[in-house]
């Protein structure tokens, strides 16, 4: 069952994302997860999107993740290509159960944005 739940939340995944204006600029940022079984490696990744190309590459994303415990930590980081990708890497096997969101902080004129949370079961 463990598999049917995963996949339905993946499903929800794919229309996350954050927009914000600062500046003049309109940017935003998507997260999506792709849950793969061992031996594979699973990820979190997206895409920054902005009306000005120097907040859309080279720009920090962090991925931050609570176990119901804890709390939020970040636990991975990645800067966007050019086209605005990023993939942040979650280790061999599921993606472990808890609220996950990415993030990026506020430069120049590039707007700090942040997701809506993904629950994995």
């Amino acid at each position: 069952m463990r598999v049917a739940r995963v996949s339905a939340a993946l499903f929800a995944v794919f229309a996350l994302s954050a927009t914000a204006y600062a500046g003049g600029v309109s940017s935003s940022l998507t997260i999506q997860a792709k849950d793969n079984p061992p031996p594979q490696r699973s990820k979190f990744h997206g895409k920054l999107t902005s009306t000005s190309q120097s907040c859309q590459g080279g720009q920090r994303v962090k991925l931050h993740y609570n176990d119901h415990e804890n709390g939020y930590q970040v636990i991975g980081r990645d800067k966007t290509e050019s086209n605005g990708k990023w993939s942040i890497r979650t280790g061999r096997g599921h993606i472990p159960p808890g609220k996950y969101f990415a993030s990026n902080r506020k430069k120049g004129d590039c707007p700090a944005l942040k997701t809506s949370v993904v629950k994995i079961h």
